[in-house]
């Protein structure tokens, strides 16, 4: 991620929406602080807040299905 001092609301939704990792969440809040980072959590949309619920559940490790390829 890129380190920016100051980001917009609507710039911290989208480095939100864009984490893949655990790491990249606690960056965002290292580096803007935790308050910042809920404003942007309450603007996400129901299907970004359900994919970091699963890359805090999984760690970011995405498990395919079996059956794929």
């Amino acid at each position: 991620m890129t380190e920016i001092a100051s980001w917009s609301l609507s710039s911290l939704v989208q480095a939100l929406s864009s984490a893949q990792t655990k790491s990249d969440v606690r960056q965002l809040i290292s580096l803007h602080g935790r308050d910042p980072v809920l404003q942007a959590w309450k603007s996400l949309t129901p299907i970004d807040k359900a994919a970091l619920r699963l890359v805090h559940d999984f760690d970011g490790t995405i498990i395919h299905d079996s059956t794929d390829g």
